[in-house]
């Protein structure tokens, strides 16, 4: 036999004749992983192949939703971002395979989505940072939105750019070690120039920058 099979007239035989309720063959039974009987409706077999008869009702389920949400996006309609979030973790609950085509589609479209929303959101850190360098005028505001655009797209706080307005915010609101509230001193070398403290216009990356008077005071 191409199968695995117990000899005719052995006891475990008997013993799995009697627990499935066997009285006839051949006789076919479908068991999980664990060994539990699973229910297959013959009706079912002339729709779908013993796999999906086998497949648990709720991973049948998180794969039709997967499939709903890959068709919005083929569509052209708002990118369903919580939607397919909740689709991953409900899929993942419960036990959805791998290998199922919508899944792991979806599973490959966000994160390919999730390396484009990294991208633009390193982009955005990366010039504020240059404009920091360049003694450009940078605003609190402009700081904190770039922040919270790389927050909303996940970017690691690893990412230099993004770990340096980090701390260039808390340093301007008086959270760094040793930086006098309302002021903010970028790393590195630059000639010193201006009044005693960092005010004044000293050039290059070693100026002090505070907020800008004359009504806008927020700047950094």
């Amino acid at each position: 036999m191409p199968w695995h099979a117990v000899p005719f007239d052995s006891e475990r035989r008997a013993y799995l004749k009697k627990k499935f309720n066997v009285r006839f063959g051949p006789y076919l039974i479908a068991l999980d992983s664990a060994g539990r009987k699973l229910s297959i409706d013959y009706e079912d077999l002339e729709h779908k192949s013993i796999q999906q008869c086998l497949e648990d009702p709720a991973q049948q389920e998180a794969s039709y939703v997967c499939l709903e949400i890959l068709r919005k996006i083929k569509l052209g309609l708002p990118f369903p971002e919580q939607e397919a979030d909740l689709a991953m973790q409900y899929a993942a609950r419960v036990g959805l395979r791998q290998e199922d085509p919508h899944f792991s589609c979806l599973r490959e479209v966000l994160s390919e989505r999730q390396q484009e929303l990294e991208k633009s959101a390193k982009t955005k850190c990366q010039q504020i940072v240059r404009a920091l360098d360049s003694r450009q005028k940078v605003t609190v505001q402009e700081v904190e939105d770039a922040i919270n655009f790389a927050t909303q797209r996940r970017l690691c706080q690893d990412d230099p750019d993004f770990s340096r307005l980090l701390k260039t915010l808390a340093q301007y609101k008086g959270k760094g070690p040793g930086k006098e509230k309302g002021k903010f001193s970028h790393k590195g070398t630059g000639h010193k120039g201006g009044k005693k403290g960092g005010e004044g216009g000293g050039s290059g990356t070693g100026a002090l920058l505070r907020p800008a008077g004359g009504g806008e005071k927020n700047g950094l």
